[in-house]
């Protein structure tokens, strides 16, 4: 029959045009479906226009139950969204809309979809074997809203008993159920109708019902369940047989035997229903409850007439044959078939796995028989994953599974080995996860509830003896060395690094904060030099966490300021992993201290005092310390992951010149701070700050000082210098007044004159017009202000007279080389005005 012109302007004038998701696939055989979106009226214009095969009717129906399903199989979908793309009763995710399949309809069948449906948005279409006088027809309706797997039958149900349940084909209220696209025959009928309402609403459908969940309550066809349930009745529950015969029925349901050992017997035929290959019929196989029964309609299987769980399924097709002299009396248990099906499952994984109680295992399990989710891929490791489940709380599914991958003895017991132990600690609830090595501290230490009292994280030799104690407790695993080893080995790939962990978690609000921090909190001058180096020293802290050993060798210190809270603000910024134990710079306690550390506060440099300045430059400098931790087997190396954070109240702390470039420091001033440490620094400014850190380390800010502040800096530095002796002799020289004759004299004779000229005469001489140098070396002052042989001069000694002339101030690098007389080119200082 063709669509009609008012239908067709019925699909075309849809109002609610609902997208909804359904799997295709080209044939009923393919193995992955494609989960698509679909609107209504695209569907509905799909379902109207059917494939006209090449075959008469009369030729169709002739033709055994395997043709004609290749003849009617022009592809086809589901009602709803599959995982992974397979159409397995599991894996439906939701359900979009029913699909109900009328095979044993009267002549007015249509008119009796109608009264139903009156009202609702549906269509009808019409299937191959359909006609006129027996009419076979399909009803698809959309759904308000999806619907979960468990929710689907009793909706579906509800709706054919009000069309009329017995004209119903029996399984078609299967969540799984395909729906071929429509076909005819070349001469044959076909029909569609569609009408324009509202979406069937779900939740109504279920409220019409006392318990929903209550599958005896859902309607039935008068002889679809009575035979079946009565058997299953009889036989009892297959999961709960006791030993192997219920581990085996709970580890497998009739399909999955059929697919693991007897794939040369059985032939899918649809749905529920398999295809014995040695019988004549089509379909015989029917399984119910989801698997649990089958029973076989074929006259020549080895079950015929039986309803049989798995296991007896299983073991008459292997075995069956060896009771054939056996009296029909004689129990099952005492045949021989049972003793070799036995010993056939004995090492079977899964039905092994089944053997365990789950009530009795350390961790609770939920029952996720109806899941519609997969927890697990076929190409998972052993060693799950999957952490998305909550501290001892797992699947049966989860637990069934890794269970299974433990090797047992010949009585069923688990074995005690290193691998054993491994899948139970990456797989219990109780333990995975939960010992970790911290890369940052080098440390075994515990992430989460362990199921034994103890307190603090660090993994404890009493530790060893209680997961020893629970391993044997409830898996009756023993060995020390094992259960050691192996735990080892877990936790190194269990392996973080929480500093990481916590910077990238950060997510800067593009506020800046860090070149005015110590301005706020410590009253610091407000220079590009103050700003600089607070950029570079946060900056550089970032950097050796992400780049461990990276080569910066600058303390940064806050000079005076006392009660301002520098110590309670390094601790603070440290979140957790700053140190204040440094005692001295010269020995191996020194860098264990370093480990586990990124901020090292250094209060009021006091580690400094103990130790002589090529030693603190050494430690400074260095970028990565080998050395056997205390109680350690080995030497490692450890590259340095902190950068020191000094404090002194002691303006001249640092006293040797030679060694100031490792020091940036920031004068504090209580009476210009603005912001106090424990009122202010709250934990979301410090990661704001920290966050804004890593920005500039991503963005390749550098944790070098630029060459335009290196004079700014060495004044600084020499700022907080303690005085040397030949200060005040350089100033004198350097405010020394020249004659006319100075030129002309050599540096001997020019020492003589600095030194014996009297206060009288140094007055004469400004009087006269006699100017101070604008521009000095080392060596002249060497000669001339000290009065020392040239040739006896070090770099050491030429350091002193540089960082003499930084204390002193008011003088800068030349950029350049000049000629000094006798001294050649050299290196020199301007004067500044």
């Amino acid at each position: 029959m063709a669509l009609s012109s008012s239908q067709k302007e019925i699909i075309v004038g849809l109002d609610n045009d609902r997208k909804l998701t359904i799997a295709t696939a080209p044939s009923a055989q393919t193995k992955r479906w494609k989960n698509v979106e679909i609107g209504w009226s695209d569907l509905a214009k799909k379902l109207a226009t059917p494939t006209r095969t090449q075959e008469l009717y009369k030729e169709f129906v002739k033709m055994s139950k395997a043709q004609q399903g290749k003849v009617k199989d022009v592809g086809g979908f589901v009602g709803g969204s599959l995982a992974q793309g397979r159409r397995l009763a599991n894996n439906v995710s939701w359900r979009s809309m029913l699909t109900l399949d009328l095979d044993n309809g009267d002549a007015d069948v249509l008119d009796d979809i109608k009264q139903a449906l009156h009202g609702y948005t549906y269509a009808v279409y019409s299937t191959h074997k359909h006609r006129a006088d027996a009419p076979r027809l399909r009803v698809i309706v959309p759904l308000l809203k999806n619907v979960k797997l468990e929710q689907y039958e009793p909706i579906a149900r509800r709706i054919a008993a009000d069309i009329n349940i017995e004209a119903m084909d029996k399984t078609t209220y299967q969540p799984s159920r395909l729906m071929f696209w429509g076909s005819v025959a070349k001469d044959g009928e076909f029909v569609f109708h569609v009408e324009d309402g509202d979406y069937l609403d779900p939740e109504e459908q279920l409220d019409r019902y006392d318990d929903w969940k209550d599958v005896y309550a859902w309607p039935h066809a008068a002889d679809e369940m009575a035979n079946v349930k009565h058997l299953a009745k009889k036989q009892g529950d297959p999961l709960e047989k006791r030993g192997y015969i219920g581990a085996f029925n709970r580890a497998y349901r009739i399909e999955d035997v059929i697919e693991k050992w007897l794939p040369d017997q059985y032939e899918f035929f649809k749905e529920d229903r398999y295809t014995y290959l040695d019988g004549s019929t089509a379909g015989g196989l029917i399984l119910y409850q989801d698997g649990l029964f089958a029973y076989s309609h074929h006259g020549t299987s080895p079950t015929s007439g039986q309803l049989t769980n798995a296991f007896d399924f299983l073991r008459l097709h292997l075995f069956g044959d060896l009771d054939f002299d056996v009296a029909p009396e004689v129990p099952a248990t005492k045949r021989p078939s049972y003793k070799e099906m036995m010993s056939f499952i004995h090492d079977d994984e899964q039905t092994n796995s089944e053997l365990v109680d789950l009530s009795e295992l350390p961790f609770d399990v939920f029952d996720d028989s109806k899941q519609d989710e997969e927890f697990y891929d076929q190409d998972d490791d052993w060693i799950d994953d999957d952490d998305d489940w909550e501290d001892s709380n797992t699947s049966a599914k989860q637990a069934k599974k890794w269970l299974a991958q433990l090797s047992r003895d010949d009585r069923g017991q688990i074995e005690s080995t290193g691998i054993n132990v491994k899948i139970i600690l990456s797989n219990d609830p109780n333990l995975k996860g939960k010992v970790a090595i911290d890369e940052f501290s080098r440390r075994m230490i515990i992430r989460g509830k362990l199921p034994w009292a103890r307190s603090g994280s660090d993994w404890l030799d009493s530790d060893d003896g209680s997961l020893q104690i629970y391993l044997e407790q409830y898996y009756g695993v023993v060995g020390p060395n094992k259960i050691m080893n192996a735990l080892n080995e877990i936790a190194l790939e269990n392996s973080f690094h929480p500093v990481k962990e916590y910077l990238d978690s950060l997510e800067w609000d593009g506020k800046k904060r860090i070149e005015q921090i110590f301005q706020k909190f410590f009253g610091a001058e407000d220079t590009e030099y103050t700003r600089t180096v607070s950029k570079i020293h946060f900056v550089a802290s970032v950097a050796r966490i992400y780049h461990p050993g990276i080569k910066y060798d600058t303390a940064i210190v806050f000079v005076g300021g006392q009660g301002l809270g520098k110590s309670y603000f390094i601790d603070k910024l440290g979140k957790g992993w700053s140190n204040d134990s440094l005692q001295r710079v010269d020995n191996k306690d020194a860098y264990e201290a370093l480990i586990g550390s990124w901020l090292i506060e250094l209060p009021e440099m006091s580690a400094m005092k103990k130790s002589d300045n090529e030693t603190i430059k050494h430690f400074l400098s260095k970028r990565e310390d080998r050395f056997r931790l205390s109680y350690g087997k080995r030497t490692a190396t450890y590259e340095r992951a902190c950068t020191f954070w000094g404090s002194s109240n002691d303006l001249n702390f640092l006293k040797d010149t030679t060694g100031n470039r490792r020091y940036y420091p920031i004068g504090c001033d209580k009476e210009a701070q603005k912001m106090k440490s424990w009122k202010h620094l709250t934990d979301a400014m410090i990661d704001q700050i920290w966050a804004e850190a890593k920005t500039l380390y991503e963005e390749g800010f550098s944790i070098y000082l630029p060459e335009e502040l290196d004079s700014t800096a060495e004044q600084v530095q020499a700022q907080y210098t303690e005085e040397s002796p030949i200060v005040p002799i350089i100033r004198e020289y350097l405010e020394y007044p020249l004659c006319e004759e100075w030129e002309d004299m050599s540096p001997a004779e020019r020492s003589l004159n600095f030194r014996h000229r009297t206060d009288d005469e140094i007055k004469e001489m400004i009087k006269e017009g006699a100017t101070v140098r604008q521009e000095v070396c080392t060596a002249e002052i060497w000669t001339e202000a000290l009065g020392k042989e040239i040739d006896r001069m070090t770099r050491l000694d030429s350091r002193e007279i540089t960082g003499a002339l930084l204390q002193i101030g008011g003088w800068k690098r030349a950029s350049k080389g000049k000629r000094f007389g006798v001294h050649g080119v050299q290196k020199y200082f301007e004067r500044q005005y």
